[in-house]
C-alpha cells in the first residue's frame, strides 16, 4: 500500500510527458503547414528558429511541470508535518514539574523497581529510561530521583543515548553532545582541574597520596 501513491504519481508524470510530446508535435505540424501555405512571406531563418524553439519548448515545459509536481509534493509533506505538530497533544504529564540540578545523572546509578514493559529487549529498556513509553507500574530512578517527576525534554537532554544508526549533525563532537550549549566550558582550567581530581578520586590514587 505504501508504493501505490508513488506508482500513481509515476503514471501521471508519464501521461503528462505523452501529452506534451503530442502538443509539441501538433505545434510543429501547424507551423510547417503555415509556412507551406504562406511560402511567399515566410522567412527561412525565422522558420528554423521557430522549429528549434518548439523542440526545446517540450523539454523546458516538461522540466517546469516536473518541478511544480515536486514542489506540490514537498508542500504536502510540510502541511502534514505541520498538521501533526498542531493536532498531537503534548507528551508532558502534570506530575513532571521538577527540574533537577545540572549535576544530576553524573553518577549514572539506575534503579528499576517493579517496572512492567511489553517487550523484553534493550530498545524497550532504553525507551523506558527516556520515557518514550509510559510505565503503568513501578518506578525508575536515576541517582535517587524518580524520572516520572522530571519533564521529558529535560530528561532526554541529561541522558546520552547512541543508537546503532546515529544521526550526526554537522559540527563538532561537543555540539552533537550539547547542541543547546548548556554544559560547562571544558576548555577552562578549573574544569580540567576538576576532571583530574574526579579521576584521581575515582581510582583511589588521591586517597593513597
Amino acid at each position: 500500500m505504501s508504493q501505490r501513491p508513488y506508482y500513481l504519481l509515476a503514471c501521471i508524470q508519464r501521461w503528462l510527458n505523452v501529452v506534451l510530446d503530442l502538443l509539441v508535435a501538433a505545434l510543429a505540424v501547424i507551423l510547417i503547414a503555415l509556412a507551406r501555405f504562406l511560402r511567399s512571406s515566410a522567412n527561412p531563418g525565422r522558420l528554423g528558429v521557430s522549429l528549434t524553439t518548439i523542440m526545446v519548448f517540450n523539454q523546458t515545459l516538461q522540466e517546469l511541470i516536473d518541478s511544480w509536481i515536486g514542489l506540490e509534493t514537498s508542500l504536502g509533506a510540510i502541511a502534514r508535518t505541520r498538521s501533526f505538530e498542531l493536532k498531537t497533544p503534548p507528551e508532558h504529564q502534570a506530575e513532571e514539574k521538577y527540574i533537577p540540578p545540572l549535576s544530576w545523572s553524573s553518577c549514572g546509578a539506575i534503579d528499576i523497581h517493579s517496572v512492567s514493559v511489553t517487550y523484553d529487549s534493550k530498545s524497550t529498556l532504553l525507551s523506558a529510561l527516556l520515557c518514550l513509553v509510559d510505565n503503568t507500574t513501578g518506578t525508575i530512578s536515576i541517582d535517587g530521583l524518580d524520572i516520572a517527576t522530571i519533564p521529558r525534554n529535560v530528561l532526554c537532554s541529561r541522558l546520552i543515548a547512541i543508537p546503532q544508526d546515529p544521526l550526526t549533525i554537522i559540527g563538532t563532537v561537543r555540539f552533537n553532545l550539547d547542541p543547546k550549549g548548556v554544559g560547562p566550558d571544558v576548555s577552562s582550567p578549573l574544569w580540567k582541574r576538576s576532571i583530574y581530581l574526579d579521576s584521581l578520586n575515582l581510582t583511589g590514587a588521591w586517597a593513597q597520596n
